[in-house]
């Protein structure tokens, strides 16, 4: 087994317990599925204690036609998953591998300077522009219908989803800085605070607000105000009438915080 592999299985390793203890009772990862997870699709005969992989969706894969939805991929996994007894984790890749036709239909399309890779040619969307955001809304509950259509059995083998709002699982919107200062999203900006918790809420009430379902366990990048990627107003803020009910629990005290968004 090379050097990387066994890095990357006890990291798995490490995450998954430390995932088990933030989520709630209603959201929480089988005890079954503790163990060794590996990064890669392992051969099984090889590799019998493997509990689980990840299964990484790319937006611009699945939605290659407007309205369209290959989810194949995730159909694959739940019968791999199934065939051998094993769990995976879900999460889509958005922003800046989001499909490029987004752009004909009115999303704005954010020019970067300053590139943290230079060589890439990546195109990055306006997060908070109501374009962006109703194809996106569209994207998550497509997925989540999809998801829900499997039978139950199926569905429990997606131990949580990792929900990302930016670039990759980075959480920052840009790999560089905008040149239209118009479309500045600091990580630390209200803007991009309040997108990301609109991302919150939009996957909480997919995945945890039907009762005719299974909960599945969701997974999110700190948003504490306090923490030095945060910003913007606190989530336990509520005015009169509406508000947010929040709980964002930090592994480690840092990177990773599992959260369940409700509007009050």
């Amino acid at each position: 087994m090379h050097l990387e592999t066994v890095f990357s299985i006890k990291m798995c390793l490490i995450t998954l317990i430390g995932i088990g203890s933030l989520f709630s009772a209603q959201a929480a990862p089988p005890p079954s599925a503790f163990g060794i997870w590996g990064d890669e699709d392992l051969d099984p005969k090889e590799y019998p204690f493997e509990k689980g992989v990840a299964c990484r969706l790319i937006w611009t894969d699945v939605e290659k036609q407007p309205g369209l939805f290959d989810w194949s991929t995730l159909d694959n996994a739940i019968a791999t998953a199934v065939k051998r007894n094993q769990f995976f984790f879900l999460s889509i890749n958005v922003g800046p591998e989001s499909p490029a036709w987004i752009y004909t239909q009115g999303v704005p399309i954010v020019e970067l300077r300053e590139k943290t890779f230079p060589d890439k040619l990546e195109s990055y969307p306006f997060y908070p522009s109501p374009e962006y955001k109703s194809l996106f809304h569209r994207l998550i509950t497509e997925m989540g219908k999809h998801i829900h259509s499997y039978p139950i059995e199926k569905q429990e083998r997606i131990v949580f989803i990792q929900v990302k709002t930016g670039c990759t699982g980075d959480e920052c919107a840009y790999k560089g800085k905008a040149v239209e200062e118009k479309y500045d999203l600091h990580v630390k900006s209200p803007a991009w605070r309040e997108f990301r918790l609109w991302v919150f809420d939009l996957y909480t009430r997919t995945f945890h607000e039907n009762p005719d379902y299974p909960q599945i366990a969701l997974l999110f990048n700190n948003a504490d105000p306090a923490d030095t990627e945060g910003g913007g107003r606190s989530p336990d803020t509520t005015k009169s009438g509406s508000g947010w009910r929040r709980t964002l629990m930090a592994e480690s005290e840092s990177s990773l915080s599992a959260a369940r968004a409700v509007t009050t």
